[in-house]
This record gives structure tokens, sequence and C-alpha cells, in this order.
């Protein structure tokens, strides 16, 4: 039996951004000498839809219920397709970052035990063999998508066959430091590292100065190693950026042995977008 499911990806309007402004008091945000935040006054706003270009933002902080005074005033731009995050402090606005919200173009990739030729999905598309396959092999078939793919949507196929026993056992289980328990899933058949490991890693990675250098570390770790979700928030906590934290997924991504937990790493995340992104690396 074989299915064929479509995940169709999320992006923004290259046309458009958001903005998010923090301040360490509640604050009046005007954008374009409109408040946008009437009756709400927080110590973080998000302004969605922007149209991109420059705006003039003025920030007016409120650090009691009866007191209002002018905090900063500043012209931002706001690049399309982008997350602007800018904090407000006396006299000045800070753009501690700028993010990119264009999800990427997936891999157009098939993976189906089927002839060459075989029709998969709508009319017109094609499928052919990247290699000669034998006769006996039991699994899966690599083939490649010929015929143009609709944007943003990655197909994925899944075909069910018939092993042995002894077939299953060598592919889903293996014994576990020679204790008697067994494993199942893993990257590989692997199970996730072990405590005492992870904790050199985690001390690893935190010992770096540079947001690079930790992710470097990470990758080279992760070459060799698999993780369970829980392990993979405590490496996300670690980096102090978004986008160190986003790219510590996604080299992880694959070596995650419970990926069905996935949606737990949602919480080592505060803003919406980083969630998205997210989304999208485990759903590919």
């Amino acid at each position: 039996m074989m299915t064929l499911v479509l995940l169709a990806a999320l992006a923004v309007s290259p046309t458009t951004g958001n903005l998010v402004v923090s301040c360490d008091k509640p604050f009046a945000l005007y954008i374009d000498g409109e408040q946008v935040n009437v009756a709400d006054l927080r110590t973080s706003w998000t302004v969605y839809d922007l149209t991109a270009g420059r705006h003039d933002v003025r920030v007016e902080a409120w650090p009691t219920p009866f007191r209002r005074e002018q905090l900063a005033a500043s012209f931002v731009d706001i690049p399309g397709g982008s997350e602007v995050r800018i904090r407000a402090e006396k006299d000045r606005m800070v753009v501690y970052e700028t993010i990119s919200l264009l999800a990427p173009p997936p891999e157009q990739q098939v993976m189906v035990g089927a002839p060459v030729g075989m029709q998969v999905g709508a009319p017109g598309m094609q499928v052919a063999m990247t290699g000669p396959a034998p006769t006996d092999m039991p699994g899966n078939v690599q083939i490649s998508v010929t015929a143009p793919m609709p944007p943003m949507v990655a197909v994925t196929t899944t075909t069910h066959h018939h092993e042995s026993a002894s077939q299953v056992s060598g592919h889903h289980e293996r014994h576990d430091d020679g204790r008697g328990a067994h494993r199942r899933g893993g990257h590989g058949g692997h199970g996730a590292m072990r405590p005492a490991d992870f904790s050199a890693l985690r001390s690893a990675i935190a010992d770096e100065t540079f947001e690079k250098s930790r992710l470097n570390v990470l990758r080279s770790a992760a070459s060799g190693n698999s993780f369970t979700v829980a392990q993979v928030g405590q490496l996300v906590d670690i980096f102090d950026f978004s986008d160190g934290k986003v790219k510590a997924v996604e080299i992880c991504r694959d070596r995650i042995v419970d990926r069905e937990n996935a949606f737990q790493l949602y919480s080592h995340f505060e803003f919406d977008a980083d969630k998205k992104r997210v989304r999208s690396i485990l759903g590919r």
C-alpha cells in the first residue's frame, strides 16, 4: 500500500514584515503616529504584517498607571519577509536581531519502491530510478520527481512490504549495553546519549563563547550520536539567540529517537515566528 503525503510550507509575504518591541516597563507603542496597543500596555509587543519599508516608531513608558514618560522615538526599517526585534531604551531604539520568515523551498524527493515510469499522484508526475535496484532489496528504492512539482510542496510516499521476523529484529532492535534491555527506533538503530556523555557535551557547548563555535561542537557530536526530545530541549536552552536555538534543532532533527514527542520543543521558544520555523524544520 502506498500513501502520498503532501506538506504545504507556510511562508509570509515578501512585501510585509513583523516588528517586535520590548522594554523594561509597560509602554504605549505608536507606529507612524498611531497607537497600536490601546488599553493593553505590556513590556513586549509584536506588530504583524507591517508594509516593508521605513516606519516612524515611538515608545511612551508608563512606570505607573498615573505617570507617562517619553522613552524613545526613531525610524526603523522593516525588510520584506523579515521580523525585526528592537529594545526601547532611554532616548534610543536598539535593533538586536533581524530574522527571515521566508520558508526555504523543500526538497522535492520521493522514497518509494516502484517500477520505473510509475505514475505517482496527479497526472503528469513521473518518477524515475536514480540508480539500479537489486531485485532482492527488501527496503525502499530512492527515486526522484522528473516533472515540475507545485511550489512550496514536499512529497513523501511510503511503501509497506513484508519482512521476515529476523529482518524486523535486525532493523529495529539492539541489545543495550549487555544488560538485557532492548530499544526500538533511534537513528541507525542507536539509542540516545548516556546521561554522563550528554552532560559532558552540554559543558563543552557552554564553554564556547560564540554561537558559531557552539553550533560546531553540537554538529560534531550529532554526527555520531542520537538524542531524546528532552535532551534537544536542554541543548536549545544553552544558546542565547533565536537563530542559534533554531539551528540547534535543525542539527539534531535527524538524530531524535522519539520524534513523536517533538512538539515539546516549542516550549523552548518565546516568539511565534521561531516556533513556526521549528515546526517547518520538524515537518520536513
